[in-house]
This record gives C-alpha cells, structure tokens and sequence, in this order.
C-alpha cells in the first residue's frame, strides 16, 4: 500500500500504528502498493494534462521515478519541494493544489482477491505492510482503506522509517523494530528488484504476479487447507518450491490470541 503535511524527521520513526503480537518464527510482509491497493496512475498524469491543458501523451513522457521522487518516499523532500521539480520536470505551471489533486488520484481501489487471502495467513502468524510511501499519499490510502489494512499488526511506511525498498536499510531497518531474524520473515512484493532486495537482507521472498501466486505460497506452508486444495502442484512458481522447508518451522497461532486490531490512522 502513500499528510498534507511536509515531512520532517529526527530519526527512524516507529509504524503508524501497532498492536501487542505473539512473536512467531515466521513473518509475513506483504506491499500496500498493488498486492493489496491497486494503483495507476495514468489517472493521476491524465489529470494533470487536463489542468495544464497538454497532450494525454506529453505528461507521461515527461515523468519519472527520478531522484526527487525518491527522496520525497524517504521523507527527506517534503512535498513543496517535490512539486517544484515536478514543474520542472513536467514544463507545467500548475498550482501546488493542482498538482495534488492529480497526485492523490492514483488510487483505483482494493485488491479484493487478496483480502480473505491475508485473512487467512493472519489466523497463522503476525502480517506486517512495507510500502513505499510519501506522506500526501500516506494520508489519502491511510484513511480511505483504514479498515482492509487492519489485518496487519502494523505498517512501515519508508518516508516514516527514512529508506525505501529496495535498498537494504529499508529491511534492516524494520527486521529491528519487529525484533526477529530476517531468515524468520517472508516477503511478498509485486516488484522483482524489491524481492530481490529483500533476500539479499537474508529474508525469504516471494514475487507476486497475481493473487494466486500468494494463495499458492501460503498454502505451502500450510494456511488453511482448503487453499492448499487450489493448489495447481503442475504450475507452481519456483518461488513457492523453496518455501516447502519453512512449512515445518511455522506452528499454528495458540486459539484465542489474536486480538482485533483497533481502529487506526494506520
């Protein structure tokens, strides 16, 4: 799964929101971008066209996940200064709250697939969210998909924590705020390069390409029969044969301790 408000830091900053967890020895991350939000944003450039009057075809031509974008998802360029390169990058005059609109746009909706999918992994261990995130869109996604993102024990979001995946720190950095070895946790990502980084960090990891790339992973490990009964065994991404070995290192979570997640700025 991305304030109004510029960002300024002091330090790695805890998730938006937590609650009390029982530690188990496998963890479960899993993206806010597209495998639980799907996002475009062709809406958010055709937007911008529109208001400066151009092309549907000039805006994102013009656009890039450059340096300046970066920077604003790790919380070191707070949003004014991100919308000047904008203007730069893009050759438009709008206005900050021009740029805004278009910005906070790109939501589409929920990933409704995944949703009983992560359900059913939460009944088995704790579900982490690390997203690549900046705070115009952390307040738009945080608040309009409050109660699909409940189901995670809690959300790190790189311009809170100071890294962005895929870079290393983003991983060290919330493999110590959990407290478990990164060989412990399993990652889901929809971006190849950010599964890579992750294993690197010494984690497991899994490329999604569909929801069923994540039923079929769990289900290996043993979440839910009646997933593991989808199971396709002839067409199996190779992701999910390593994970065949942790199915013996994750028990089943004690009855009775999971606690509802309280409602939450996320």
């Amino acid at each position: 799964m991305r304030s109004l408000e510029t960002s300024s830091r002091e330090g790695p900053t805890r998730s938006v929101h937590r609650r009390r967890s029982v530690v188990h020895p496998l963890k479960c991350f899993c993206s806010t971008s597209a495998v639980v939000i799907a996002i475009d944003f062709a809406r958010c450039m055709t937007r911008w066209a529109n208001s400066a009057g151009r092309g549907c075809e000039d805006i994102p031509s013009r656009f890039g996940f450059d340096a300046a974008y970066e920077e604003h998802e790790r919380g070191t360029l707070d949003v004014a200064g991100y919308f000047e390169a904008l203007r730069r990058g893009l050759s438009v005059d709008l206005a900050d709250d021009e740029l805004l609109e278009g910005w906070n746009d790109i939501y589409v909706g929920v990933n409704e697939e995944i949703c009983p999918v992560l359900a059913a992994a939460r009944a088995r261990f704790p579900l982490y969210a690390l997203t690549n995130s900046n705070p115009s869109h952390h307040a738009v996604w945080s608040e309009r998909f409050a109660d699909v993102l409940e189901v995670f024990t809690a959300t790190f979001v790189s311009s809170d924590i100071g890294h962005r995946k895929p870079d290393r720190a983003a991983f060290d950095t919330v493999t110590s705020m959990i407290g478990v070895s990164p060989s412990s946790i399993l990652f889901f990502d929809d971006t190849f390069e950010n599964v890579t980084g992750a294993r690197n960090a010494g984690m497991q990891a899994v490329h999604v390409t569909s929801t069923e790339t994540v039923r079929t992973a769990l289900a290996q490990l043993g979440v839910r029969a009646r997933l593991a009964e989808q199971v396709d065994e002839r067409n199996q991404p190779d992701d999910v044969d390593r994970l065949r070995t942790v199915a013996s290192i994750c028990p089943p979570r004690a009855p009775g301790r999971c606690r509802p997640v309280p409602r939450s700025r996320r």
